[in-house]
């Protein structure tokens, strides 16, 4: 008797098509005798085989409108969620969470008990990712870029650690303020089924520990029993972040360094079902901030200095152009970045772009290798005086001036990102200087 045929459905997706095609359904793949077979791929492509041949075409409902803003405080406990589906409002940037009944012990059992709905993590082990490649734990974010003083609360029930699981990682619960998409840059809390805490900037790393220079706080507190749910909180308000466990102070008040604005989110440290309920988002106590896009746009006479880049998108205040003048162009408010002298110490400002070669010019001129300073990193030497001794000098503390040397934790060298306009201090990653900063 010959082998049974075996069936594969075929589904094709092409965006770079003048009609593009989603997810069409193309003729079945059926093997017989031989185990192989051939596709041909037009350019754009996006084929899919799967031996599940029952599935069809998924459907979605009207769009809802759009907000300016994520609206706060926000609250859920999934209940509303169907089964099966993603968390309302969260975005997974690594692993997948899914809405599913509460699984394991203390689990109702009988038919007449209600089972609650938890988010849980579904992806079991490191997957193989676009742009991250499993350097970090499971996240899924919410809410805008533009946050900045937030309080987020989160339930977690930890599962007990598996016999294949590598001994040397003890599954932890994270909550997140500030975050970026792939949370490399924040302040996060991760909470350890033995009750070891950390509080670090970035999400916790899969095969290796956070350096000494991203952990602001760490300790050990109660260990979970195995049917225990942890409720953690993280407030974060201007520089200063506060952490509890089931209502004890893990940290108060500890100072922080981290970017100034991203997400909330909340993930784990390894791949693992992680099950949450229960999170609520705040405005952190007395905080006063305003989304990014309502403050008050840029004027002469403000200071120049370095921030947190944004990733992968543009930001306004961050956006600058290079003048073939060698001066540097704020483009949100057209004004030019000034030496207040050129001296050892001057403070950068934003002034009105001199059109004539006088002394306002010289202030407002960064000699550059034009050419260059694209895909590496350069010097931009005050007065325009050609590979000046004089250069303009940013530190990991956020502020910007003129100097002749640098120290551990400052840098004269940048890289022109044209596509979001960006200055950087790394055209490669430096970890030392920590997360990229940006001229802003």
């Amino acid at each position: 008797m010959g082998a049974l045929p075996i069936h594969f459905a075929v589904w094709r997706s092409n965006f770079q098509k003048d009609m593009p095609v989603v997810f069409e359904r193309y003729a079945d793949i059926i093997l017989t005798g031989t185990r192989s077979f051939q596709l041909f791929i037009d350019v754009g492509d996006v084929i899919t085989v799967s031996s599940i041949l029952s599935a069809t075409k998924g459907a979605h409902g009207q769009r809802p409108f759009s907000v300016p803003e994520f609206p706060l405080p926000f609250e859920t406990d999934f209940e509303s969620v169907p089964i099966a589906q993603g968390g309302l409002r969260w975005a997974d940037q690594i692993g997948v969470f899914e809405v599913h009944e509460e699984s394991g012990p203390l689990a109702p059992e009988s038919e007449s008990e209600p089972k609650k709905k938890v988010l849980r993590q579904m992806v079991p082990q490191t997957p193989i990712g676009w742009s991250d490649h499993g350097t970090k734990g499971p996240v899924s974010v919410i809410g805008n870029l533009e946050w900045q003083d937030i309080t987020i609360s989160a339930s977690f029930k930890i599962p007990e650690q598996s016999s294949s699981t590598s001994t040397k990682i003890t599954n932890a619960a994270c909550v997140a303020v500030r975050v970026d998409q792939m949370w490399s840059q924040g302040v996060v809390l991760c909470y350890a089924k033995d009750g070891e805490w950390t509080l670090a900037i970035g999400g916790p790393w899969i095969n290796k520990t956070y350096p000494e220079s991203g952990i602001y706080a760490q300790g050990k507190a109660t260990p979970l029993a195995p049917t225990e749910w942890v409720q953690l909180t993280l407030e974060v308000s201007e520089g200063k972040a506060t952490a509890t466990a089931n209502g004890k102070t893990l940290v108060s008040n500890a100072e922080i360094r981290a970017t100034e604005f991203g997400f909330a989110a909340i993930g784990a440290n390894t791949w693992f079902p992680l099950q949450v309920d229960h999170v609520g988002i705040t405005r952190a106590e007395g905080s006063s901030w305003e989304p990014a896009e309502c403050q008050t746009p840029a004027k002469a006479g403000d200071q120049v200095s370095v921030g947190p880049c944004p990733r992968n998108v543009r930001g306004e205040a961050f956006a600058w152009e290079l003048m073939s003048t060698w001066q540097l162009r704020h483009v949100a408010s057209g004004l030019c970045a000034q030496a207040k002298s050129l001296e050892v110490g001057s403070r950068v400002v934003l002034a009105d772009c001199a059109r004539s070669a006088d002394q306002a010019r010289k202030l407002q001129e960064f000699w550059n290798d034009y050419s260059t300073i694209r895909n590496n990193l350069r010097p931009l030497a005050a007065g325009g005086v050609h590979n000046g001794d004089l250069k303009l000098t940013g530190n990991v503390n956020g502020t910007l001036q003129l100097a002749k040397q640098v120290s551990s934790d400052s840098w004269s060298r940048w890289a022109y990102f044209p596509n979001t306009e960006q200055l950087r201090n790394q055209y490669h990653v430096i970890e030392s200087l920590g997360y990229p900063s940006c001229l802003r």
